[in-house]
């Protein structure tokens, strides 16, 4: 995998998404199969009486398809109703348990947060990109809080940490972390020197949730109107905000 893989989708507003966990449904088509066992509200299938138990154009609220009214064999061999929709149905366990997601490595990659500010009142405005940097800096730099806090780049381990979380940990379920740029300017002095960014971060999903912990959405890639393969991703959602305010007697 790379970044084409890991960030879905590429562009959002004010935000970015990376893939740290993903379960993969492959070559799903249009068809008839066996409702999933293991949904809330399933029931077995009455083979002597399938409408009694799988009524026909019904469905479960987290159901995968419309039931036919017949019985069909599942994963597990049970007895489940019969749908239509996207056969086999999703797969629903993570392949490495609850413990390790499967690109934990991302906390190695790096993103470059790119920011403009500017005070129309003042006719002042800049980037978080400073004047002094050139080429070659931005190739090499790393944010560090306390060596190199103006670099742009950013260690996703490092947002991690500094938001108070173990990126192992969150990566599995995925999380949502706030990473706030703060500009305060004193256009007293002088501007490239005295207007520079601060970046502080924070998780802001609830690390205790009992029911539906994390982030997590699916997508799909088709390969036909009838054939696809399904992704259900899990991550970690950068969400920026940029708030600053200047001033001068």
């Amino acid at each position: 995998w790379d970044e084409a893989d890991y960030v879905v989708p590429p562009q959002q507003t004010n935000a970015f998404f990376v893939t740290t966990n993903v379960i993969i449904t492959p070559n799903q088509s249009l068809g008839r199969c066996a409702e999933d066992p293991h949904i809330p509200g399933w029931r077995e299938c009455n083979a002597a009486d399938p409408e009694a138990t799988c009524p026909a154009g019904q469905t479960l609220p987290l159901g995968h398809g419309v039931n036919t009214g017949r019985c069909a064999t599942a994963r597990d061999d049970r007895r489940s109703c019969e749908i239509l929709g996207w056969c086999p149905v999703e797969l629903n366990t993570q392949p490495l348990g609850r413990q390790r997601a499967v690109l934990d490595a991302a906390k190695g990659f790096t993103v470059l947060i790119k920011n403009q500010i500017e005070f129309p009142l003042y006719g002042r405005r800049r980037s978080n990109i400073l004047e002094s940097s050139n080429r070659s800096y931005l190739a090499s730099c790393l944010y560090d809080e306390d060596t190199d806090p103006f670099c742009p780049v950013f260690k996703l381990d490092t947002i991690a940490r500094l938001a108070g979380v173990n990126f192992s940990r969150v990566a599995v379920d995925g999380s949502i972390i706030s990473v706030r740029i703060q500009w305060d300017c004193d256009l007293d002095h002088d501007f490239w020197t005295h207007c520079r960014p601060e970046y502080h971060f924070r998780r802001l999903d609830n690390a205790d949730a009992k029911i539906a912990p994390g982030w997590n959405f699916r997508y799909a890639h088709y390969f036909s109107d009838q054939t696809r393969t399904l992704y259900k991703a899990y991550g970690l959602l950068f969400v920026v905000d940029v708030q600053g305010r200047a001033g001068k007697f």
